[in-house]
């Protein structure tokens, strides 16, 4: 939404979220950031000032890498219709299976369903 210029949607996406979902660190920085844009450039995210950034270093960190995650679970998602090679058979008991890629950070639910396995 910022992209493309829409920063009123923006900020209105992420106070939804994080009413939604108020324990979700990296939306209210998110929002915090987007709320700061409106007064001042925003260097990066999580632009606070350096006195906090020192005592909140280890945090900020941990939520600047979990945005990249995500910012690139966006960006290099499987094909559709893929499953993972471990997943030889399923039986038909099996109604889901479940697959996590570490190195992503993703958790993937597959559905068994007649035809193959899918999201």
């Amino acid at each position: 939404m910022i992209a493309r210029g829409s920063s009123r949607l923006a900020i209105e996406a992420a106070e939804k979220l994080v009413k939604d979902h108020p324990n979700f660190q990296l939306a209210q920085l998110v929002h915090g950031d987007l709320l700061t844009a409106r007064v001042k450039p925003v260097r990066m995210l999580g632009d606070i000032p350096d006195d906090l950034a020192r005592t909140a270093h280890g945090t900020l960190q941990d939520l600047r890498s979990e945005s990249q995650l995500r910012i690139s679970a966006l960006n290099d998602r499987p094909p559709a219709d893929s499953i993972p090679s471990k997943f030889v058979a399923l039986s038909a008991r099996n109604k889901h299976a479940i697959a996590i890629d570490v190195s992503k950070a993703r958790l993937y639910l597959f559905e068994n369903s007649r035809r193959a396995p899918g999201f």
